[in-house]
């Protein structure tokens, strides 16, 4: 393993060549560090985006002179002109505040590079939708987010659906929305997300712990933004296919431009495993059987009413596969042969208005989603269906340079529906009227403070008030510390946890008492930028807590296939995570993260330890771009922690492990190739999920042990056309 990874690392700096570099910081007319500025050189395709610290580095750029146009949203755009003659230049520019002040509405940001964004008092991460897409394989929006620093995926070798789960909790105390509206909640966020593609994401926004009052009630451990690429962004063509070694394929297409005058997008991908893949050889899928496909459409009006509208449309349909291998279609609902069959059909539709008025601006937001499920889990038949529909009103008044204010008025409505017959009722209502206000305080320079609340109505416990707050101080060092604190709510049902899925619903037994969680969550952020004649970098310390009131647990039995859900007496998270990243100017760049985190619960007088939650995970990117020769790379370490496992099994906790990936793509004219190498040492997991009853011999699952994949080296191949 060190001899290859040391291996890899010497051919990338071989090499690397020496290149002339144009350098420089951004500020402002009070000499306030500008990150996130563009910065392109006339004439070329060549550009780079300032840093936390308003550093910039272009590299590779030919003697002689060029003119560079810096461009900010809220700045007016600057051009200097600049005589390269020496290896490094360095510059000083200043930027002033255009007239136009834009305040921010949602929890959507403009398109800002990867990093931590500099200017929000909550810690907001972002992943932007180049990095989406060069880190996903198979052209999946899921694959992309494997390994993020704390932003654990839980995958289901059986089931095959993923979970988002942040600061070591699981992925159910994780809101998932998409252009700030809550489309995903229950079967969307299981069934749902394993089909978006990478190329309809235009940038990833994570807020840790409950401290964003743009966040929804039940983001206890946090949220997840996807932003939509936009029809108004600029015309641009993009194809790809992708194949593995055991025939999974993804083809997809995406087109934005103007059609009958409009500014539109067309997306479309298709996804398929189109056979059973046994390597263990125990007559039981690795990973499961499966074809998706994706159709997305979107449009804007972008000078109607004195703003923006724009209206999208998805369409997803999904049948997978997972079980014995003798299994067939005559199987269905059969003792004998084990087989889940899973069917989802699904379709989300949105529309929204933003005006461009200022110190105002007004938002309206509307979305609507209907959800279907038509699934066999062994012996047991799973009919569902979803619908949910959320409207949201928004207003933000900028009163001066120090304060500003955001109100909303939202509801929510979902109604589900199957026909499982369990001990406590499934089918669910909810019509949820809500209204949020905040205010955001500059006192001073360097000090940012935020304060507000939801108050939502539910049917059972009236009107329930979730206060959430955060305050932020900045240094001219680069430094930046930022304190949040809110509290959470949400009723609980059995998808508000989801091992009820991956169990296949078998012997499941619902306490009729269950009550609404409730939460209070701390977080304490450290963050510190620097650069250097030619290199920057920044180190990310977070610490988190959160007390629980009535948590909901799963008790599992003693024996295989057996789930209890009640409520804690006491629960309690807390935990650490870092991270760390560096880039230089030859176009190397290295990020490092780790998260270790403790779940404990009091239940008949006795604390747990919470099963399957990691107890510490890590992961390690080393990159290298040869702008000239059109060729990037990278090589990763996901570092998996152990888990605690329910009692009644062979081991107290799960082994931890390593996952190694490597990536190369080779870029010319229009076309991208790409070899992608996922888990390269072969590891696999050595407890077996799926036990056989001695007995009858019949398959049982055991969803615990499922903490590692089945299927170990996968190499894809995969090419790409863009204009």
């Amino acid at each position: 393993m060190h001899k290859l990874s040391f291996f890899l690392i010497v051919i990338l700096w071989i090499a690397a060549a020496d290149a002339a570099v144009i350098r420089g910081t951004v500020r402002d007319d009070h000499g306030h560090a500008l990150p996130y500025v563009n910065v392109i050189v006339d004439g070329t395709q060549r550009g780079t985006t300032t840093v936390d610290d308003g550093s910039f580095h272009l590299t590779d750029i030919e003697p002689g002179q060029w003119t560079l146009r810096f461009t900010l949203l809220g700045f007016e755009n600057q051009k200097l002109t600049a005589d390269l003659n020496q290896d490094t230049l360095a510059l000083a520019v200043t930027m002033t505040e255009s007239a136009i002040e834009l305040g921010n509405v949602d929890i959507t940001t403009d398109r800002i590079p990867t990093g931590i964004a500099p200017h929000e008092p909550i810690r907001t991460e972002i992943i932007s939708g180049e990095d989406i897409q060069a880190r996903s394989v198979g052209g999946t929006m899921m694959s992309a987010l494997e390994g993020e620093s704390s932003l654990k995926t839980r995958p289901c070798a059986m089931c095959g659906s993923h979970g988002i789960g942040m600061q070591g909790m699981d992925a159910s105390y994780t809101e998932v929305s998409v252009d700030g509206m809550p489309v995903f909640s229950g079967l969307g966020t299981l069934y749902g997300l394993d089909g978006l593609a990478a190329a309809d994401v235009s940038q990833v926004e994570m807020v840790k712990g409950s401290g964003s009052n743009e966040a929804g009630s039940a983001a206890m451990a946090g949220a997840l933004n996807l932003v939509s690429v936009k029809a108004t962004d600029s015309t641009s063509l993009r194809a790809s296919a992708s194949v593995n070694q055991y025939g999974q394929n993804n083809v997809s297409a995406s087109a934005t431009g103007l059609l009958l005058r409009l500014p539109m997008r067309f997306s479309i991908s298709q996804q398929s495993q189109p056979t059973r893949i046994d390597n263990d050889k125990d007559g039981v899928t690795d990973t499961p059987k499966l074809h998706r496909t994706n159709l997305l459409w979107s449009t804007a009006l972008p000078n109607a009413a004195g703003g923006e509208i724009t209206l999208s449309n998805r369409l997803y349909h999904e049948r997978r596969f997972a079980g014995e291998l003798a299994w067939s279609k005559g199987d269905r609902g059969s003792a004998d042969v084990y087989g889940r069959e899973v069917l989802t059909s699904r379709y989300e539709g949105g529309a929204g208005y933003l005006s461009r008025s200022a110190p105002t601006r007004f938002s309206l937001d509307a979305a609507w989603v209907i959800h279907e499920q038509d699934s066999w889990y062994g012996t047991t038949e799973f009919d569902a269906q979803q619908q949910i529909a959320a409207a949201k009103a928004a207003m933000d008044h900028s009163w001066s340079a120090a304060h500003t204010s955001t109100a909303q008025l939202a509801y929510t409505y979902q109604n589900y529906g199957d026909n499982l017959r369990l001990a406590t009722v499934t089918d669910q209502r909810w019509s949820v009227p809500g209204i949020m206000v905040q205010h955001t305080w500059s006192p001073r320079e360097r000090w940012t403070l935020q304060a507000g609340t939801r108050a939502e109505y539910y049917e059972e416990d009236g009107v329930v008030f979730v206060p959430r707050g955060s305050a932020q101080w900045k240094s001219d060092h680069g430094t930046t510390v930022r304190f949040s604190a809110g509290a959470g709510y949400r009723p609980v049902t059995i998808f508000s946890l989801d091992e009820a899925v991956m169990m296949g619903f078998e012997d499941i037994t619902l306490d009729e008492n269950l009550r609404a969680e409730r939460s209070t969550s701390f977080n304490l952020n450290l963050h510190q930028a620097w650069t250097g004649r030619s290199v920057a970098g920044n180190v990310d310390v977070n610490a988190f807590y959160t007390h629980f009131d009535h948590k909901a647990i799963i008790a599992f039995g003693s024996h295989h296939n057996q789930t209890v859900y009640t409520n804690a007496d006491r629960a309690y998270n807390r935990g650490v995570e870092v991270q760390a990243r560096v880039s230089e100017g030859q176009g190397w760049s290295f990020k490092a993260g780790a998260t270790r985190s403790e779940m404990r619960y009091r239940a008949n007088g006795r604390w747990r330890y919470g099963e399957l939650q990691h107890i510490y995970s890590g992961d390690a990117r080393l990159g290298k771009i040869w702008r000239k020769a059109g060729i990037k790379s990278e090589l990763s370490a996901d570092v998996v922690g152990p888990q605690y496992l329910p009692e009644g099994r062979s081991r107290v906790k799960s082994p931890p492990y390593v996952l190694w990936d490597a990536t190369a793509a080779k870029t010319w004219n229009h076309f991208e190739v790409t070899l992608a190498v996922k888990n390269i040492f072969d590891w696999t997991q050595s407890d077996n999920p799926y036990p056989r009853d001695p007995t009858t011999g019949r398959l049982m699952t055991d969803t615990a042990l499922m903490y590692g994949p089945l299927i170990g080296r996968t190499v894809f191949c995969g090419v790409s056309y863009f204009l």
